[in-house]
């Protein structure tokens, strides 16, 4: 399993993707992983 430290990474590197393909405007993480 992934760190929360990896998966942060992992989304903050992809924020732009993210945002130009989904129109994501803000992301979270919560609860169990």
């Amino acid at each position: 399993m992934k760190t929360l430290e990896e998966i942060k990474e992992i989304l903050n590197n992809n924020k732009e993707i993210l945002r130009e393909k989904y129109k994501v405007k803000e992301i979270g993480i919560f609860g169990s992983y």
